[in-house]
């Protein structure tokens, strides 16, 4: 009787017990479903504490260890390689010719590699390729499109060597002959040069286009100088031209071929 009573008393208390921890257990199940990562790895043994499921994979490999790479630079190529910038050249993103019109290689100094860069002009309609170590300046002449300058040969050098253009519209209904353009344009170069004179004038073909070239001597600001003025007419356009090239006289043939190699780069647009 005592054993039948303690059956009939113990075997609801157990099955009471089970039932609780089922309950018990689905509520840390619902926990974790609510609030993954919180309560429910709270009492789970060190070193054993899960993870969500849809947890994302670590962005820097399996292990957490970050791929080997080229210093955090963007990887663009299919190996891993940098692909290269346009740089800031002015122009109009053609390549310039690698060693000039002529085939020769632009100067150097052993020191930095010399490319091309590109001006282009599109109210005066022309556009010209000169060496990166040279500079462009807009600034220097008013009566001058641009001035195109060769870097100092020292900290005492006075003058900058360089190649000039200059372009003006015509009004009158039929072109100017080359003669006459030469003798209206003189005035202009006189604003430009002192004492200005020339030493020789020939009859030449510029960009496929009649031309009349001048040998000049004179002073600009203060230095004397020596160089040459090609002129020609772009009747497309009605617009004359005045593309010049400008030394010391001591360096005139040292920078001879570099202002040709520059002028022979040019074009109209």
């Amino acid at each position: 009787m005592a054993h039948y009573f303690f059956l009939k008393h113990s075997i609801p208390s157990v099955v009471g017990i089970l039932v609780s921890a089922v309950v018990a257990l689905g509520f840390l199940v619902y926990l974790h479903c609510q609030f993954p990562g919180s309560i429910f790895t709270l009492y789970l043994p060190p070193g054993q504490i899960l993870e969500p499921s849809n947890q994302a994979p670590p962005e820097n490999g399996e292990n957490g260890e970050i791929p080997p790479g080229n210093g955090g630079e963007e990887e663009n190529g299919e190996n891993g390689e940098v692909s290269p910038g346009n740089g800031e050249d002015e122009g109009n993103g053609e390549a310039p010719p690698e060693n000039g019109e002529n085939g020769e290689t632009p100067p150097g100094n052993g020191a930095e590699e010399i490319t091309w860069k590109t001006y282009k002009n599109e109210e005066n309609k022309f556009e010209v390729q000169y060496f990166s170590n040279w500079v462009a300046d807009e600034t220097i002449e008013p009566a001058l499109v641009v001035t195109i300058l060769s870097p100092y040969e020292n900290e005492s050098d006075p003058y900058q060597d360089n190649v000039n253009i200059a372009s003006k519209g015509w009004a009158i209904p039929v072109p100017p002959s080359l003669g006459l353009l030469v003798k209206l344009a003189r005035p202009e170069v006189e604003k430009v040069i002192d004492d200005f004179k020339v030493l020789e004038e020939q009859d030449i073909t510029f960009i496929g286009l009649p031309a009349k070239k001048q040998i000049v001597t004179g002073r600009v600001r203060g230095t004397d100088t020596k160089g040459f003025l090609i002129y020609f007419l772009n009747s497309s356009h009605n617009r004359v031209y005045l593309v010049g090239y400008s030394a010391e006289v001591s360096r005139y043939a040292d920078y001879l071929d570099r202002a040709n190699q520059i002028i022979n780069t040019f074009k109209l647009i």
